[in-house]
């Protein structure tokens, strides 16, 4: 299988301006140039995790950036640790619902982590 080089970082990543591009150059260079078959392709989209993290740490919204999510609806709690919440899928994948509770949300060391209660799917 013939190997490329991809140096995803040689133009300026979605979400980077040249001025961040320099504070986050070594962290590109090392985490971005990597080997890839060359029937595959690669790309990276780069963003401060603040930003990120706001997004991806509503656990009332996780349609936000889960695109097979349709809406969601908080069942037990109020949105914190221990909540619950039933998600709606989009019909393209093999289940209507899941509900999920949230087990942690460390917002100093950016960590979310939730368990599927109850699901239709085998994802």
């Amino acid at each position: 299988m013939e190997k490329i080089v991809s140096r995803v970082w040689s133009s300026i990543p979605s979400g980077l301006n040249p001025r961040d591009v320099e504070v986050v150059r070594d962290v590109i260079l090392w985490y971005h140039t990597y080997d890839v078959p060359a029937e595959h392709c690669s790309w990276m989209v780069a963003q401060w995790v603040e930003l990120v993290w706001s997004v991806v740490s509503r656990f009332d919204e996780p349609e936000m950036y889960k695109h097979f999510v349709r809406n969601c609806n908080i069942v037990c709690g109020d949105g914190g640790v221990g909540s619950a919440r039933e998600v709606s899928l989009i019909s393209w994948i093999p289940a209507t619902t899941n509900t999920e509770r949230l087990e942690l949300l460390d917002r100093t060391h950016h960590v979310i982590i939730y368990r599927i209660l109850v699901d239709e799917h085998e994802l």
